[in-house]
């Protein structure tokens, strides 16, 4: 498998993450944009790509999820490992913008 087709497994692993998170984050009114592949260097041994995600209450933006998930043609995270961050993460987002 390639580094492009393992980083987009790495993005398809947020998103259904995410998706675990949906009760959570429409119970407290919040929306949130698919997970988006950011790719700063394209060359292959080279490649360089970061994840984003953005979170709205309505039209204002709450909080971006960003990290990079690969630099220089080197895997920096697994799918694992961003199951787990926005599994621990949402419920933050979450938090502060309902205290807020």
């Amino acid at each position: 498998m390639t580094v492009v087709e393992q980083v987009e497994r790495i993005r398809i692993a947020a998103e259904e993450e995410l998706d675990r998170s949906r009760g959570m984050l429409e119970n407290a009114g919040m929306t949130w944009s698919k997970p988006e592949l950011v790719v700063l260097e394209p060359v292959a041994s080279e490649y360089t790509a970061e994840l984003k995600v953005h979170f709205y209450a309505g039209d204002d933006l709450v909080d971006i999820f960003e990290f990079f998930v690969c630099r220089g043609g080197v895997l920096t995270t697994s799918e694992g490992e961003v199951r787990k961050w926005i599994h621990d993460n949402v419920p933050d987002v979450v938090r502060r913008y309902t205290q807020a």
